[in-house]
């Protein structure tokens, strides 16, 4: 498969909160970077982070830029999430992937929470 078909396949995961095929696309050794909150390392460690925090799901996204360079890629939109208290907010995000072997071996990702009334 090839990495703009793997990071279409993970973004579209995310979108409908399945984590089961997040995970099939991460190497063993990942690290997630989310930025100003956690880094987490291990494919294992982020299904724990899934599996605990049922409540986190993402309502409605936008993909307005998706660029794939070699094993780097970068998506970036708007983002409706329900967080740990159920909380519904929107954010604007970027999440920058590095692949090894057709797999995900970094992800950072940026969010930063919509001013209320914010349009675009």
């Amino acid at each position: 498969m090839e990495n703009r078909q793997i990071i279409e396949t993970i973004t579209k995961a995310f979108n409908d909160n399945d984590n089961e095929t997040i995970l099939k696309y991460m190497a063993d050794d990942v690290e997630w970077h989310m930025l100003g909150d956690d880094v987490i390392s291990g494919k294992e460690n982020i299904g724990h982070f899934f599996s605990k925090n049922p409540e986190i799901k993402v309502i409605t996204c936008t993909q307005d830029h998706f660029l794939i360079d070699g094993d780097q890629a970068s998506v970036s939109g708007e983002v409706k999430c329900q967080n740990r208290d159920g909380k519904v907010f929107d954010m604007y995000y970027c999440d920058i992937y590095e692949l090894l072997n057709g797999k995900v071996k970094k992800m950072i990702t940026y969010g930063v929470k919509k001013p209320t009334g914010a349009q675009d």
